[in-house]
C-alpha cells in the first residue's frame, strides 16, 4: 500500500525515472537476463492501476489476490504457483530496484537465495555456512535481498508447506524459507560482485537507488 512512502498506492508503480516505474525497471531487468521468462504478477491493493501494463506487456499473467489485506506474502506465492506450469520459480518482492547481477546466474546451481549489503539494516538477514543458508531471521547482519530461487527439493518443500499448514496464509515469505531450511532444504548464497538491491520503503531508499542506477 506504500503508506511509509506517504503515497497511498502500490509501491511498484512509483516513478523511478521519468515515465519509468519500479515495475517497468523490474520487468526490463528480468527480460534482459531471462528473455523467455514466464512472469506472473500478483496484484492486490488498487489493482486497477496495473491495467495499462496488460497491454504494455501482453505476455505477463496478472492475478488478483482478493485477500491481500488479510494475508501475507506466502499466500501470494501460492496463488502464483497455482498458475505456474513449471517445477521451479524465482520469487521476488514488487518493491525492489536491483542490478542485473541480482538475478544473473541465480538459477544455475540449484535453489539459491540473494544476499546483499545495500539492503536496509532493519530487513531480514541470513546466516550461512560453506555458502549454504542455515538460518533466516530479523537481527542478522547479512541481509536477504528478497529474491529467491526454488527448485528440486526446496520447491517440493514449499509446496508441502502451502498444502499442509493451515496457518501459511499468515506467514511471510522468509518464514516459508526458514521452514524449508529446517526440513533439510538447501539454498546456495547468491552474492556476486557488483550486486545491488534496494528495498523501497521510503523516499530516502528511492533516492539511494536512483543514485546507484544512473
Amino acid at each position: 500500500m506504500g503508506k511509509r512512502m506517504k503515497t497511498y498506492g502500490p509501491k511498484a508503480l512509483l516513478t523511478y525515472r521519468k515515465d519509468i516505474t519500479i515495475l517497468d525497471y523490474t520487468l526490463h531487468t528480468i527480460y534482459e537476463v531471462y528473455p523467455h521468462a514466464d512472469i506472473i504478477l500478483i496484484l492486490g491493493f488498487e489493482s486497477h492501476k496495473f491495467w495499462p501494463y496488460k497491454y504494455k506487456y501482453p505476455s505477463i499473467r496478472f492475478i488478483y489476490n482478493p485477500n491481500y489485506d488479510t494475508t501475507n506474502t506466502l499466500y501470494g506465492v501460492q496463488i502464483g504457483l497455482h498458475a505456474s506450469v513449471g517445477q521451479r520459480v524465482v520469487v521476488l518482492h514488487g518493491d525492489l530496484l536491483f542490478s542485473i547481477e541480482a538475478i544473473d546466474g541465480l538459477a544455475q546451481h540449484g535453489s539459491s537465495i540473494t544476499v546483499c549489503d545495500t539492503m536496509n539494516k532493519e530487513n531480514v538477514g541470513i546466516v550461512s555456512q560453506n555458502n549454504i543458508a542455515t538460518n533466516i531471521a530479523y537481527g542478522l547482519e547479512n541481509k536477504w535481498g528478497q529474491i529467491t530461487y526454488f527448485t528440486n527439493k526446496e520447491y517440493q518443500l514449499l509446496l508441502q508447506l502451502l498444502q499442509t499448514d493451515p496457518e501459511f496464509q499468515r506467514l511471510f515469505l522468509y518464514e516459508g524459507i526458514k521452514y524449508i531450511i529446517t526440513k533439510g532444504g538447501k539454498f546456495l548464497i547468491h552474492n556476486p560482485l557488483g550486486i545491488q538491491i534496494y528495498d523501497i520503503d521510503s523516499r530516502k531508499d528511492l533516492t539511494r537507488a536512483k543514485r546507484a542506477f544512473k
